[in-house]
């Protein structure tokens, strides 16, 4: 696959091909990588670092997500607000030398291995029929914009991006090459979060009915 040079930002978060995400550019050393990116092609790449372990940069051989500035709003006093958009994943070579104030790093994006139409269609029908019936019990991350995109792989990306679970889930899938796999595994996901709310509606109502004894209990009329 292809290898090129990127700017590197190093974020608490994953972010999928496809997923749009806001971000708030306050750091001079990101303000300087945002005014290299506009100057040129507007792109850099998003890896995931988790704070609580004191990591302030991506590993060699971590897998992250190209991304494009889709707008910008800059504010007086140098901030900005951007919105990006998750184009492509990649895998993190090794750091590069520069006089910048920011990680740049060389990549080399990688894809899914190529597996059968046919039965990922189905696989993506059945994963998006329980994310409906999750997202209805509020326990999707954010509201999709829109329908569902038909490949299976950019399906999964879709629902990857939508569904309630850790960075460390978050970053499993981005790293697969299997459409399959993370289909399967979106989908283990989403009958846990499904049992998990059949069991707190349950809960609910049991709650109910034990603070009412008479709820649905059984009427009688005397004669």
């Amino acid at each position: 696959m292809q290898s090129d040079i990127i700017p590197i930002f190093p974020l608490p978060l994953v972010l999928f091909p496809g997923a749009p995400q806001l971000l708030h550019i306050f750091e001079p050393r990101y303000r300087q990588m945002l005014d290299d990116c506009l100057a040129g092609e507007r792109r850099f790449g998003i890896s995931y670092v988790d704070p609580r372990s004191g990591q302030t940069e991506p590993r060699i051989g971590q897998a992250g997500c190209q991304t494009v500035i889709e707008s910008v709003h800059k504010i007086p006093d140098g901030r900005s607000n951007i919105v990006c958009l998750g184009e492509k994943r990649y895998v993190l070579e090794e750091y590069v030398a520069t006089d910048r104030m920011y990680h740049v790093a060389r990549i080399r994006h990688f894809d899914d291995e190529p597996e059968s139409p046919g039965d990922l269609d189905e696989l993506a029908d059945r994963v998006y029929q329980v994310f409906k019936e999750v997202a209805a019990g509020n326990w999707a991350t954010h509201i999709h914009q829109g329908d569902p995109p038909d490949d299976p792989k950019d399906f999964s990306y879709w629902a990857a991006g939508g569904i309630e679970i850790g960075p460390a889930e978050r970053q499993a899938l981005l790293e697969m090459r299997s459409t399959d796999g993370r289909l399967r595994a979106i989908l283990t996901h989403l009958e846990e979060a499904h049992d998990a709310l059949e069991a707190e509606i349950g809960a609910g109502l049991r709650g109910r009915r034990n603070g009412n004894p008479h709820k649905d209990a059984p009427t009688s009329s005397e004669s």
